[in-house]
């Protein structure tokens, strides 16, 4: 009996001593994992699956080391024995969508390996998240979202999670769920630019021009200058008729960034021209004009520009060529018969006029000028049928003229 018990005592001690030296050999494997000296892990890793053929986490760690030097096949292979080997070893399952996922892009199978994952550990963080990441690959926000929410509940003061929900959010117009993360995301990690950018893309898309402006402001002070959060910020000023500070925005786009594009030079002049610097303008609408010979608007802008500066006879070619490439665009005619009787060409305005109101007849305006010109052309009678039709649709100036016009 005493014989016995000191072969079990010392087959105890020889596992024991076995069991330690594999233990090494992990760790050792792992430490060189984390110098990414992955040829010498899998020296370590095969070791250990050779001396013991039932150490799943070897073959699992192997398999990671194997994907890292683009040996996918081996990869492959060890995260499927890591399985075989434990059925509920959740991490070879996750290891293994991941693999699926970015190595092979087998999607299908990269969710059925996460959901197999999470239904062993439920509260499994990474496979929520990439699981969400992949469906948000699929175009399937609304599992995308149920998934960041579900990473979300186990790791709340990860901003991660709140982030991939709020894009998903802005994808499905969901404005006030992606206002409502990118809050969190903000409080979280208060120095992220892409998190300022977004929120202010949400902010401008409700409405909040003020909020969305700080915003875009936040994202360029920590590190978002470029061009396209430029351009955004430079757009709003613009569309809030803040000429001055959208002026400087499309200057860096031009002059920093090097943008040139016809939108940029165009923008560019008309702050110039709001902000009374006529000729400038003039210089920007020409450049834009020459990357863009087709743009309906920018003949437009240029046009006004050249009767600010009294320059008639090129704001009637401008206006000339916007009708060759809108012909249906009454407006342009209205501006180029104002621009006519500024000139005193009364005849050609009456033309222009007679257009806008075929077009739209219940232009009050249209029948005012109109009435004018005839006027002027010593049409009296007509003059007054015009101040009577203007004034009938309650234009405030034939209102007043009436009279003087009819009597």
């Amino acid at each position: 009996m005493k014989r016995t018990i000191i072969i079990i005592a010392v087959i105890s001690m020889m596992f024991t001593a076995y069991t330690q030296e594999l233990s090494k050999k992990y760790d050792a494997g792992i430490a060189k994992m984390q110098k990414s000296d992955y040829a010498g892990a899998i020296v370590d890793f095969s070791y250990i699956i050779k001396q013991s053929n039932y150490y799943f986490d070897a073959y699992l760690q192997r398999g990671i080391c194997y994907e890292a030097i683009k040996k996918y096949d081996m990869a492959l292979a060890d995260y499927n024995s890591a399985i075989a080997k434990n059925k509920d070893f959740y991490e070879a399952y996750y290891q293994r969508g991941a693999y699926y996922a970015k190595v092979t892009e087998n999607y299908k199978k990269a969710v059925e390996d996460l959901t197999a994952a999470i239904s062993i550990k439920s509260n499994f963080y990474n496979a929520y998240m990439l699981r969400a990441d992949i469906y948000v690959l699929l175009n399937d926000d609304k599992a995308a979202v149920s998934d960041y929410s579900s990473a979300a509940a186990v790791n709340s003061n990860n901003w991660q999670p709140y982030y991939g929900r709020a894009l998903a959010a802005m994808r499905m117009n969901n404005n006030n769920d992606a206002l409502e993360d990118l809050n969190k995301v903000i409080k979280i990690r208060n120095n992220m630019p892409e998190a300022y950018w977004n929120r202010a893309l949400v902010n401008e898309g409700m409405g909040l021009s003020d909020n969305a402006l700080k915003d875009y402001t936040r994202a360029i002070e920590y590190g978002a200058f470029n061009a396209e959060v430029l351009k955004a910020r430079a757009d709003l000023y613009y569309a809030t008729r803040q000429y001055q500070s959208a002026l400087a925005d499309y200057n860096l786009l031009a002059d920093t960034f090097r943008m040139k594009k016809p939108e940029i030079y165009a923008k560019r002049g008309v702050c110039y021209s709001i902000l009374g610097d006529s000729v400038a303008a003039q210089k920007e609408f020409t450049k834009a004009l020459a990357l863009d010979r087709n743009n309906y608007n920018i003949y437009l802008y240029r046009a006004e520009n050249f009767v600010k500066r009294n320059r008639y006879t090129s704001a009637i070619a401008d206006y000339k060529r916007a009708i060759e490439l809108n012909p249906k665009a009454w407006d342009v005619y209205l501006s180029r018969a104002q621009t006519y009787m500024e000139m005193k060409k009364y005849e050609l305005a009456i033309e222009d006029l007679n257009v806008v109101i075929k077009r739209c007849n219940n232009h009050a305006q249209a029948y005012y000028l109109r009435g004018a010109c005839k006027d002027a052309l010593h049409d009296y009678d007509g003059a007054c049928r015009d101040m009577q039709k203007a004034a009938g649709l309650y234009y405030q100036d034939a209102v007043n003229r009436v009279k003087k016009y009819c009597n």
